[in-house]
């Protein structure tokens, strides 16, 4: 969520490099599906190379979604409240998260799997973690980072996710 430097409006701004066509139509898609309006697509360079930015403006978005706009380091932001009251919108917000700030690794060699999802805010980071706890996971927390390792729960958490193949 951020404040529009033209307008001043609050609008959601979904920021990516080297995205893939499916992705951007998927993220696409699901803002269109629970707004009813279609996004605005707008093409970038930076110094990752190309990428897209994927814009929504609509009039108290931040306010209803509870989700303070701007840096979201800065602002130190979590999970709303909302979405910790029912299951099927911690599951769909783990997913979302874990897909764009979340990575799987299997060493085959060590018999090792680990699912983590890495972020620099802290309070996200401890919502996912107590998120996790409460659904019956063990995970491990870090600087920067709240992490699955132990084996069945990688795949049982993957299977719960039922993440996309872009």
């Amino acid at each position: 969520m951020v404040i529009c430097p033209i307008c001043n409006k609050k609008i959601i701004k979904i920021t990516g490099t080297h995205l893939k066509y499916k992705y951007i139509q998927h993220i696409v898609n699901i803002i269109e599906g629970i707004f009813h309006k279609r996004p605005s697509l707008r093409k970038k360079k930076s110094q990752h190379g190309q990428g897209i930015d994927i814009y929504l403006y609509r009039c108290k978005l931040s306010e209803k979604l509870e989700i303070k706009p701007g840096n979201k380091i800065r602002n130190n932001v979590g999970v709303p409240a909302w979405i910790k009251k029912r299951k099927i919108f911690i599951i769909k917000c783990l997913k979302g998260l874990f897909e764009t700030d979340g990575c799987f690794q299997e060493d085959k060699d060590n018999y090792a799997q680990i699912i983590e999802f890495k972020n620099f805010c802290q309070h996200l980071r401890m919502d996912v973690y107590n998120i996790l706890k409460k659904l019956g996971y063990h995970p491990q927390l870090g600087k920067c980072y709240v992490r699955l390792a132990r084996k069945k729960e990688v795949y049982n958490f993957k299977e719960l996710i039922n993440f996309r193949n872009y």
